[in-house]
């Protein structure tokens, strides 16, 4: 009898402990109503949809902070109240000591079903809370890759054990060779609002970058320039190891004429690509060859849009003209007459206005050449001479 008694208690206590550990009804309604420490989900989403800029804004960093210090207290609480019901738990047994002893004859069958139960439900609660915090994690990491950015700017916040560190580390892991994927770890990175776990993740990812050889892809060039634009924060990489060795890289193709890797930079990251272009065409300054501006003329109107054209195309033709006196140029002028007019009907094409602008700029390089002929007298002279050349 006096062991029926104490498997009785032990189940009662476990039943007790279950009931305590759960949610009460204003929490169940909070969270119904999508609040989350203690903010409403849309308002978290909100915060995290403005948070993507590149500086570091005050405003921004405080406010996270804010919201981090809440969900802390939050699962603070929650431990808190699940460490009451133990501590508590002795107080209640004295009287659930009386209350089994007119229970003993109706639990004598019962005792080993319920214990059953009541464990499993025990085990149940214990692992909940681990495994949606795992949950969270996931997701954090798959909005990631999926370009869902506000959205794992969301699951980041409310995590309380989420590092930048363990997020680059572990997406890296799976997705580290494949370049754009590596692109999207650093829109999300660029998109944190506090300026430590910026620093934290770009530290790791210099690491991860240069372990791949991705340093020398155009992800370095994404990492530089975000790097640069955070500004002194006690992070200074070494950018010759990074940039340097991705532009330089593009250099070599772009004088052999292999544009294709350049160009698919300059269609996916448009504002990136503008940071570097006037670098790359420089490659055919320092390392001037007639060769080399036979493959390079054709570059400019293999890019993506009228406003690369252009600014490749001026880059050529400054270049040519600093180095006119190394060869006759005609031939290269006339060449470059004929992409200048694909350009025109591109832009004509694309509406383009300031575009447009810059091409008036671009013509006038034409008559600065030692030889009196503009930009018309090339074309016509192509037109001519065209089944020559």
């Amino acid at each position: 009898m006096e062991k029926l008694t104490y498997r009785c208690l032990y189940v009662l206590s476990l039943l007790w402990c279950v009931a305590h550990a759960a949610p009460n009804p204003t929490e169940q309604k909070s969270s119904a109503q999508g609040n989350v420490c203690g903010q409403h989900y849309n308002d978290i989403y909100a915060a995290a949809k403005s948070w993507q800029t590149k500086g570091i804004v005050p405003e921004h960093e405080t406010q996270y902070k804010e919201l981090k210090e809440k969900c802390a207290q939050a699962h603070k609480e929650r431990q808190e109240k699940q460490n009451a019901v133990t501590t508590k738990l002795p107080t209640y047994m004295s009287n659930i000591v009386v209350a089994l002893s007119s229970l003993n004859s109706t639990l004598r069958t019962e005792v080993s079903t319920l214990e059953e139960i009541v464990q499993n439900q025990h085990e149940s609660l214990a692992n909940a809370w681990q495994y949606g915090l795992e949950l969270q994690h996931e997701l954090l990491v798959t909005n990631i890759e999926s370009d869902r950015i506000e959205k794992a700017l969301l699951y980041h916040s409310i995590l309380q054990d989420s590092s930048p560190k363990q997020i680059v580390t572990e997406s890296y892991a799976y997705h580290g060779s494949h370049g754009k994927m590596v692109a999207l770890l650093l829109k999300f990175v660029r998109s944190l609002p506090a300026k430590t776990e910026r620093v934290e993740a770009y530290t790791e990812l210099e690491r991860l970058l240069k372990s791949n050889g991705q340093n020398e892809r155009f992800p370095a060039v994404i990492f530089s320039q975000d790097v640069k634009e955070l500004g002194d924060q006690g992070y200074n990489p070494d950018h010759t190891q990074l940039e340097g060795k991705a532009v330089a890289r593009w250099q070599s193709l772009l004088l052999a004429g292999n544009f294709s890797e350049i160009v698919l930079f300059a269609q996916d990251h448009p504002s990136y690509y503008a940071r570097i272009e006037s670098t790359l065409i420089d490659a055919l300054n320092k390392a001037w060859s007639k060769e080399a501006l036979e493959k390079v003329i054709y570059f400019p109107n293999v890019l993506p849009n009228s406003s690369q054209r252009v600014a490749a195309l001026k880059g050529v033709l400054k270049t040519l003209l600093a180095h006119q006196d190394k060869q006759l140029n005609d031939l290269y002028l006339m060449k470059l007459a004929k992409e200048l007019e694909k350009l025109e009907h591109h832009v004509e094409a694309s509406g383009d206005t300031q575009a447009k602008e810059s091409l008036k700029e671009v013509k006038d390089i034409f008559g600065k050449f030692s030889y009196t002929r503009n930009f018309s007298n090339y074309v016509d002279l192509y037109g001519m001479l065209k089944s020559a050349l």
